[in-house]
């Protein structure tokens, strides 16, 4: 008797956490779609085209609902795209606190990548990034710098295809010396060359 017992608290305990796992918290609202927990898992049985997940899965239920229930990060989300919901959010941070990957999934690679940031914190933290953040992104600047370096920035582009066999370019490396050449003149008025 003690082990079928033993069988069934292990049973139970496992229908327990599937459930928790597969399905989302109560309290998320009802009205929102759910997208399938197997969306989540997709990338780890086949390659799977990103935007085409999104067209198929979410793109709909987005724009019809502007927010949905999906699991990511090892637990359940809610994503919201609907400006509205998005105003409320930020409004309302002690209701909908941000959570970033830090604290949902601490010790991952993202996590260690993104760590704590503007986009993630609130509270206290995310005060501090705002007042550091704020005074330079409202600053009044030239766009004579941001011209002259999207300008060098085409020169670069042209004699890299100009040396190409192939004719193509290696775009990334010269978007982000491009990207960190205007942050660094405009923003913060130096210049790490």
């Amino acid at each position: 008797m003690s082990l079928i017992s033993l069988a069934g608290a292990i049973l139970v305990a496992l229908l327990l956490f599937a459930y928790s796992c597969l399905l989302p918290p109560r309290r998320f609202p009802k009205q929102l779609p759910t997208i399938p927990f197997y969306v989540s898992l997709l990338p780890f049985f086949k390659t799977v085209d990103q935007s085409e997940t999104y067209r198929r899965y979410l793109e709909r239920p987005l724009a019809e609902h502007g927010a949905v229930k999906i699991f990511f990060g090892a637990r359940w989300n809610i994503l919201i795209t609907r400006p509205d919901y998005v105003a409320e959010m930020f409004k309302d941070e002690d209701t909908y606190a941000k959570c970033g990957n830090q604290k949902k999934i601490p010790n991952s690679v993202l996590a260690e990548y993104t760590g704590d940031n503007i986009i993630s914190s609130h509270g206290a933290n995310w005060r501090l990034y705002q007042s550091i953040l704020k005074p330079g992104l409202q600053l009044n600047f030239e766009s004579d710098c941001i011209r002259s370096n999207a300008l060098a920035l085409l020169r670069l582009l042209r004699s890299e295809r100009e040396a190409s066999a192939s004719g193509g370019v290696v775009v990334p490396p010269l978007f982000q010396r491009y990207t960190l050449a205007n942050l660094s003149q405009v923003l913060l008025c130096t210049n790490f060359e």
